[in-house]
């Protein structure tokens, strides 16, 4: 967030409406971020947003400084965005160190202080959404779902990670968002939907919007111009990637229909022991190839800088050249 919202600027008698996108990673949170942007829920300053790139070639709509928040708050039972760790994750915010806690409760303060109707949206909030709880008052929470194998596909192009660990990855997001919505007040906006009927699928947002936010008036068609169909490079039932288990059909059922009452599939403890030691080589996999792709970077730097000096050198015994032979005639 710039300074200048903080200078002088009291807070309001009441909070500002704060709508959250959460969702698994590649499951729509960033266009239905772009969307609901477009419908006049405010997103963040440009130069405070995650940049746009290869993976999202129409911006995350993330800002930069809740994402590595987020981090900080995963940091603290070990966690990452690949690596959920779910089960260890502390069980109340005051569990958090409290340097943390008083960033969070800043960073939100800061945002209030703005006084009109925000957005947050990352994927790390379906795991961090309830510590956020003591430093900003969630009027909605929007929940982003997309069949689980064309997220695992998504991931598999986009970091490598294999479409079975991806799958996995997505239960323990899944389990979470289900949680956290039997506390919030929440809409579930289905990826397929968004993309096949975009201004009925923003008009019914729109709608849930205005039940939520007194004088909320966007224009779905507007919105509906940010929906990028093109964009969607994995189908379910066209690949080769694994199927659902029994218990991830039943858990992507419930988030879809947003049963919270529904058969519970909760893991066994010796399942979910094999899910974390996967996630964990995941995570470590995603870093050595980090690393790896750094170092790369670094030594092409590095051949730049020594060719640059080789053209130094060699102009600098040109110049030194020509000078001595000026001086013999």
């Amino acid at each position: 967030m710039s300074d200048s919202a903080h200078v002088g600027s009291a807070l309001p008698q009441s909070p500002p409406p704060c709508v959250v996108i959460a969702g698994m990673h590649r499951s729509g949170t960033s266009a239905l971020g772009a969307a609901l942007e477009a419908l006049g829920l405010w997103a963040g300053d440009d130069h405070d947003l995650l940049e746009a790139n290869a993976g999202n070639p129409r911006g995350y709509w993330e800002p930069r400084e809740l994402v590595e928040l987020d981090d900080r708050i995963l940091s603290c039972w070990q966690a990452s965005w690949c690596n959920p760790r779910w089960r260890h994750r502390p069980r109340k915010a005051s569990d958090l160190p409290p340097a943390l806690r008083a960033a969070m409760e800043d960073y939100g303060l800061r945002w209030r202080k703005r006084g009109k109707a925000w957005l947050w949206k990352d994927p790390r909030l379906s795991l961090t959404l309830p510590y956020w709880a003591s430093a900003v008052e969630i009027t909605l929470l929007i929940v982003a779902v997309r069949d689980p194998r064309e997220v695992a596909a998504s991931l598999a192009t986009r970091d490598g990670i294999k479409p079975q660990v991806g799958l996995v990855m997505w239960e323990a997001y899944a389990r979470a968002l289900l949680e956290h919505m039997r506390h919030l007040p929440h809409l579930v906006v289905d990826y397929e939907q968004l993309l096949g009927a975009p201004l009925a699928t923003l008009s019914d947002v729109a709608n849930g919007l205005c039940g939520h936010i007194e004088g909320f008036g966007g224009d779905p068609e507007l919105a509906a111009h940010r929906i990028a169909p093109e964009l969607r490079h994995q189908v379910a039932g066209t690949g080769s990637g694994p199927p659902l288990s029994p218990a991830q059909a039943e858990l992507y059922r419930r988030l879809r229909e947003a049963d919270l009452e529904g058969q519970k599939s909760d893991p066994d403890e010796e399942r979910e022991r094999l899910i974390e030691a996967c996630l964990e080589l995941t995570e470590r996999q995603l870093l050595l190839e980090r690393q790896s792709s750094r170092w790369q970077s670094v030594q092409l730097e590095l051949d730049g800088l020594e060719r640059r000096k080789a053209v130094r050198l060699m102009r600098w015994y040109d110049a030194q050249r020509q000078r001595l032979r000026g001086g013999r005639s």
